[in-house]
Parts: structure tokens; sequence; C-alpha cells
């Protein structure tokens, strides 16, 4: 059962809500073997975070 936030981060992360089984326990692999967060909606922000850092990188820098 997803939270209204967590639902706001699934729909931004263009994650279908019908998924949720699978991504939780893609997120708990990643706490057992990586070390992740061990709060959920954290991760999913973290994610979130990560993909915002990722498009401002592949900007193009033209010049003056």
């Amino acid at each position: 059962m997803l939270t209204t936030k967590q639902q706001g981060l699934f729909k931004l992360l263009d994650f279908d809500p019908t998924q949720e089984k699978e991504i939780r326990q893609r997120y708990k692999v990643c706490v057992k073997d990586f070390g992740a967060v061990k709060d959920f909606t954290t991760w999913l922000t973290k994610i979130l975070h990560k993909r915002w850092a990722s498009e401002r990188r592949t900007t193009v820098y033209l010049g003056d």
C-alpha cells in the first residue's frame, strides 16, 4: 500500500503503481546488498534526485 507521498514519487518517476511489489523487492535487494537507506520513501526520493542530476549533466555547454 503506497502513501500519498509515495504515489506522487511513483508518478514523477514514471513507475506503474501496479508494479509496487517488484519495486519493493528491488528496494530490499538494494538495502541488503548495497547498504541503501532503510526507508522506502527516502529511497524513492534519492532515485528521483539522481535522475534529475543526470538530466542536468546531459546538457551541453554552448559557450558565450
